[in-house]
């Protein structure tokens, strides 16, 4: 993954299903500004705080132990903005989509935003088509496909 998008130095990072915080650490280890780990598991976001720990990224990250509707609604709230979101939600469930519905209103996106959504190839996520984005690059292995977004507005995106 890092090594098809952009550098992530200086950059805030939101992990959405998160797991136990693998891509936002490895984001934090190439000098991201800034990451929030959403996760819904409580065993899972304590194992997130102790790797962040012993990592030596505490201070410089926030773990949000709920689901990504939830953790999405909290930091539009906080008004957070985010240059990288990466989310990797349990496949097939439509959960992918309904984070990109979330995602539509371009409230928790910075300027030139990159979104990516680890899912199966199996589902179509449709809110690219419907919504405010535009696809820039998908990665397909084996049963996985990496999709990167970019986000336009509704106005910009329907004349792509």
């Amino acid at each position: 993954l890092f090594n098809i998008i952009n550098p992530v130095a200086g950059k805030t990072f939101l992990d959405l299903f998160a797991g136990v915080g693998n891509v936002g650490i490895e984001a934090l280890s190439r000098e991201a500004a800034r990451a929030v780990f959403v996760e819904r598991q409580g065993a899972l976001a304590d194992a997130i705080r102790k790797n962040i720990n012993i990592c030596g990224f505490g201070d410089i990250s926030d773990i949000i132990c709920a689901d990504a509707q939830k953790g999405i609604a909290l930091l539009k709230h906080r008004n957070e903005r985010f240059h990288v979101i990466f989310a990797d939600p349990p496949y097939e469930k439509g959960l992918a989509g309904q984070a990109l519905s979330s995602l539509a209103d371009g409230k928790l996106l910075a300027e030139d935003a990159l979104i990516i959504i680890q899912h199966s190839a199996r589902e179509e996520l449709l809110e690219i088509r419907e919504g405010p984005f535009v696809l820039v690059d998908q990665r397909k292995y084996g049963d996985t496909l990496l999709t990167m977004i970019k986000y336009y507005g509704k106005e910009l995106a329907n004349c792509l």
